[in-house]
């Protein structure tokens, strides 16, 4: 473990060059966790006290605040000692309109129970989980909720926050080790294809999203499982993308559109990426839908302003974060083991679907 590493006295080269690089900006937490070679939550626990830290590692750490000349902020202080009760909020992405409906409905509870909010984007990367993990642990939050992407990070997640009440939202956890308030992502895609297929589509597309993620994993898979439960078997080569980024859905419907025999229609895993693959559809010179159907899921306010309105799989996203900071607070106050729990979706039917041009093989 970190707390048992020995205090070196003779620096290295990279702790001289990390001692340098404070010299004009305020010291941090992890500018003292970093010299000390413990974690920012043993520091955290040495600045407030805490009985399970070592005499050796509690007297390290005061000599590099001493050194550095750390001072913890006065928020971060309120915090760590609830002056202040907060819960902390991780979202993958704040420009995706999903996750910030989602955040509005955490918000509006947390606010009528008495709750700060600390909202933080991690940008879909591991580091940036952890990071927020750490300074979660170090503020001593009443409680965090974890909102989408994918489980990679679960386990040092859950080592990094300790005792601290943790819920996920809008997928599951790894083993998990959190409860979680999320959809049936499989059920969703399933219904979706099912719409197409019904209307008469075999040769139907598929843009991928992120393999790492529940949305990206079961929506996939529900797609694959419709096709075949139809006696239809999915084109590999129909099947094109791996995120859930613009960029890839833009290079998917391209490849797809781009073939000599294209589909007659398009499941995306998201809304945002049929948006941006129905911009690319119209460009090659496809209609929408009579050339291309276009379906996918979340249902987000600009579903209905596009053109044409696009067909999707509804998400109950606002209630998704009201129930999730429920379930946050009756664990906080300690009201029994939190059960998952999995909202249903609903089919929308607009515009951006129809039978498959006469023409189709």
């Amino acid at each position: 473990m970190d707390d048992a590493r020995p205090l070196r006295v003779q620096p290295t080269r990279k702790d001289r060059v990390f001692v340098a690089d404070t010299v004009n900006r305020r010291a941090s937490i992890r500018d003292v966790a970093q010299a000390a070679g413990v974690s920012t939550g043993t520091v955290s626990r040495v600045l407030n006290n805490h009985a399970y830290v070592s005499a050796e590692v509690r007297e390290r750490v005061r000599s590099v605040i001493a050194q550095l000349g750390y001072q913890p902020s006065p928020v971060g202080r309120a915090l760590s000692t609830r002056t202040i009760t907060a819960i902390g909020i991780l979202i993958p992405d704040m420009a995706d309109p999903v996750f910030m409906v989602i955040a509005q409905g955490i918000e509006s509870v947390a606010k009528s129970r008495g709750y700060a909010v600390m909202l933080a984007n991690s940008d879909r990367e591991p580091a940036q989980e952890l990071l927020f993990a750490d300074l979660m642990a170090q503020f001593n939050v009443a409680g965090v909720l974890i909102v989408g992407d994918s489980r990679r990070n679960d386990h040092d997640l859950r080592r990094r926050l300790g005792v601290i009440p943790t819920v996920v939202i809008a997928r599951r956890a790894a083993g998990n080790i959190f409860p979680a308030v999320t959809i049936d992502h499989y059920l969703a895609a399933k219904a979706a294809t099912e719409h197409l297929i019904e209307l008469g589509h075999r040769r139907i597309g598929a843009v991928r999203g992120d393999p790492y993620s529940d949305a990206g994993t079961y929506r996939f898979r529900g797609y694959v499982d419709a096709m075949q439960g139809h006696g239809i078997e999915p084109d590999p080569s129909l099947a094109a993308g791996g995120s859930f980024a613009m960029s890839s859905s833009v290079d998917a419907t391209h490849h797809l559109c781009g073939r000599p025999d294209p589909p007659t229609a398009i499941f995306y895993p998201s809304d945002e990426l049929a948006l941006g693959g129905m911009r690319v559809i119209k460009d090659l010179g496809f209609r929408i839908p009579n050339d291309v159907s276009v379906i996918s899921i979340n249902d987000i306010p600009f579903a209905t302003t596009s053109d044409p309105p696009l067909t999707t799989v509804h998400m109950p996203a606002r209630e998704l974060g009201t129930l999730g900071m429920q379930t946050l607070i009756d664990m906080i106050a300690g009201r029994g083991p939190a059960r998952d729990v999995v909202l249903g979706m609903d089919l929308v039917i607009r515009h951006s679907t129809a039978p498959p041009p006469s023409t189709a093989g």
